[in-house]
């Protein structure tokens, strides 16, 4: 008989709580207002309009700034920000927040949530110019690895026989290439990596 695992739940704290206002006069009516938004929105059943939208901000919330509530602890400190939101930046938050159960569902994998404040580190700490860098040279990558998949493929597909080709350095790549896919999938690494790897084999 296995032993009972017992496992206890520790409550924590964050320092920060940030409440948002809707900041839009939109004339929504009921039945018309696309997912999600939706589910924040509540329609007065006799005029029909709709109340103000609060949204609780927890996305800056670092998991890193949380810390265990004990014994030790006389007071708890706590700074409430409270401040109007656009539109668009609540529509951006509230997609933020559906992309780790749709990234799951899509791949079969759930973003850690050690990933998850790494990049809202990396947009909080870096420099804005060397961000905007950094993902321009991550879109320039991207197309460059397509366009190498799409030669791959133009290659093999034209042609009619290995004449000219070294079978031992083909077999040797797909090696390689095997090697690289273990390690990858051994390392836990990003979903995107692994799919690239993995397409290489199959060209």
């Amino acid at each position: 008989k296995a032993d009972d695992k017992i496992v206890e739940l520790l409550s924590h704290w964050h320092p920060n709580m940030t409440i948002n206002l809707l900041d839009d006069h939109s004339p929504w009516t009921k039945g018309s207002i696309p997912p999600p938004l939706d589910q924040y929105i509540e329609f007065d059943m006799l005029t029909g309009k709709y109340y103000p939208v609060l949204y609780l901000n927890d996305y800056w919330n670092l998991l890193s700034d949380y810390y265990p509530i004990n014994n030790t602890m006389d007071t708890l400190n706590l700074t409430l920000v409270y401040s109007p939101l656009q539109l668009w930046k609540w529509q951006m938050y509230i997609s933020q927040s559906l992309r780790q159960s749709w990234y799951g569902n899509l791949l079969g994998d759930d973003e850690s949530d050690e990933d998850q404040d790494a990049m809202k580190r990396a947009l909080i700490e870096t420099n804005p110019y060397l961000l905007i860098i950094t993902i321009c040279v991550s879109i320039v990558h991207t197309v460059f690895e397509i366009l190498a998949f799409k030669n791959d493929i133009q290659f093999w597909r034209t042609r009619k026989s290995l004449e000219g080709l070294s079978v031992r350095s083909i077999f040797f790549n797909i090696f390689q290439s095997a090697i690289v896919l273990l390690y990858v999938f051994d390392n836990d690494t990003n979903t995107m990596v692994r799919i690239s790897v993995f397409v290489g084999i199959l060209i």
